[in-house]
């Protein structure tokens, strides 16, 4: 594990990044609302749904709650936002919610044990996404998997090294090109489905602190009609990134229709 991926072993050890996952226990982000929408019929669906990098399980708890009959479980290989997750669980009473640590790089075996994988805003700060995934096809071989996260429609890939000089911090952004993903898929015997572009629908202000990475969102619009109809474009950036947030579907070709 290299520097820009062992900033996820200290996150509860920053206030920043502390505070923006306890945040969304409590109000969670349009992000998570646009993923359960984006595959609410594929969650209906669903019989049991491991979160890979899902932290505290800030977001996985959101499902669990809507869906409760499907059993969830939020894996991440940080032991504080694991333990911080459990004891914020016990105390909302979600029984079909549970954690387990694991490393995406070095799955477990879990054939048969979840029909489903889901990831929200991770895969882009891991140093790439081939085995990532090549994991998720040989050692749990979901029917479908959704994810959030930067992506590309074109073929062409970037990989951006963050480092937060005040802090010290080490970080990927990276956008992975759409084309590329789907050729990887095909050689495990998936495919990519679907994707979707997340266009956010509120405004956030840019930060105070210029140093320090945070999302903003600024509105671009072809015409004063779509200005005063509101019918804008919200750009979300952080820092120097422009974030091209994707929700993709990625199916069992057997599966397929």
């Amino acid at each position: 594990m290299d520097r820009f991926e062992n900033h996820w072993q200290t996150i509860l050890k920053d206030k920043k990044g502390f505070d923006y996952s306890m945040n969304q226990l409590k109000n969670p982000k349009r992000s998570t609302f646009f993923f359960s929408r984006y595959f609410h019929e594929l969650f209906s669906a669903s019989k049991a749904i491991i979160d890979l990098g899902g932290g505290n399980g800030s977001a996985t708890q959101f499902f669990a709650k809507l869906y409760p009959d499907v059993d969830f479980v939020c894996a991440d290989f940080s032991d504080d936002l694991l333990n911080s997750g459990r004891k914020i669980i016990n105390t909302k009473g979600v029984k079909n919610l549970t954690f387990r640590k694991v490393d995406w790089f070095h799955l477990d075996d879990m054939l048969g044990e979840f029909d489903r994988v889901i990831s929200l805003q991770t895969l882009s700060w891991l140093s790439n996404f081939e085995t990532p995934l090549e994991q998720i096809f040989s050692k749990i071989e979901p029917d479908w998997i959704g994810i959030s996260s930067m992506f590309y429609d074109g073929n062409i890939s970037a990989k951006v090294e963050i480092t937060e000089h005040v802090v010290d911090r080490y970080s990927y952004y990276n956008t992975y090109s759409l084309p590329q993903v789907s050729s990887f898929c095909k050689r495990f015997k998936y495919e990519l489905a679907a994707s979707e572009d997340f266009d956010i629908d509120t405004d956030i202000c840019a930060p105070d602190d210029n140093d320090r990475m945070a999302t903003y969102t600024v509105r671009v619009a072809d015409s004063e009609f779509e200005q005063r109809k509101n019918l804008v474009k919200r750009l979300q950036i952080s820092g120097p990134v422009l974030m091209n947030w994707k929700n993709i579907l990625i199916k069992k070709i057997s599966t397929l229709a």
